[in-house]
């Protein structure tokens, strides 16, 4: 889900990140792009926790990784 921009899921236009109101074209602070992919990542099913780490921020490059775990107890990790 954290690739995905709101309204873009056909099906449910809810789902996704709001990357043309908060991030794109922006130098939005880091808790808000943490907030929205956090929130994003709760969304998949089974998904119970999620933490964001920003490695870097520069010249509006983005990286760091998405962690989530799951209801059983499973640890994964997505890097951007």
């Amino acid at each position: 889900m954290c690739r995905l921009f709101l309204g873009e899921l056909w099906y449910d236009t809810t789902q996704g990140v709001n990357f043309f109101g908060d991030i794109l074209g922006k130098f939005p602070p880091a808790p808000l792009i943490k907030a929205d992919l956090v929130q994003a990542a709760l969304l998949v099913p089974d998904v119970q926790g999620a933490q964001v780490f920003i490695a870097s921020i520069d010249n509006g490059l983005l990286s760091g990784q998405v962690q989530v775990s799951t209801r059983a107890g499973v640890i994964a990790v997505a890097s951007f």
